[in-house]
């Protein structure tokens, strides 16, 4: 899932987000988890994406560098 960087900021990521624990919550999921290009790997962009994420109350978890051949990848966690 992913937004547009020319409509961020206008609430759509989180009204995505929003839906998609409503409908995982409906049918009884206790944790979501996101994966994103990990810390490790500077970009301003994945930094937004990350500082979005942290603000939805996800944590983040761990950073693989495995996982995404030649790219980390951070797990961010959830309690729904």
């Amino acid at each position: 899932m992913g937004v547009v960087p020319a409509c961020h900021r206008r609430g759509i990521g989180t009204a995505l987000l929003e839906t998609a624990e409503a409908a995982l919550r409906s049918r009884g999921t206790e944790y979501v988890q996101v994966k994103t290009l990990g810390p490790s790997r500077p970009s301003e962009a994945y930094a937004a994406t990350r500082r979005f994420y942290e603000s939805q109350e996800f944590v983040p978890l761990e950073e693989f560098d495995d996982l995404w051949p030649g790219n980390p990848a951070l797990l961010l966690v959830k309690r729904l």
